[in-house]
């Protein structure tokens, strides 16, 4: 299974980075969050990592999956 960081601003913009491993991604999640700035954090819908059920990135499910951590959701910060 690949980990899935989800960074989703306003526009509609889409940022994906992939990781081997669980760890990984939550320790990069959790500097990238808290490296933004409050403007740079209130401009995202979404940014949270996922395991992901396909690891076949042309798949349509590679971005489902389990949600691993979040920071903000639809909006709402975690």
């Amino acid at each position: 299974m690949k980990y899935i960081g989800i960074d989703c601003k306003n526009t509609g913009e889409l940022f994906v980075q992939e990781f081997g491993t669980k760890k990984e991604a939550i320790s990069v999640a959790k500097k990238a969050w808290n490296a933004l700035a409050e403007f740079q954090k209130s401009i995202r819908d979404n940014f949270y990592v996922i395991e992901s059920i396909d690891p076949d990135e042309e798949s349509k499910r590679h971005l489902d999956g389990d949600l691993i951590i979040a920071f903000k959701i639809n909006g709402a910060e975690t």
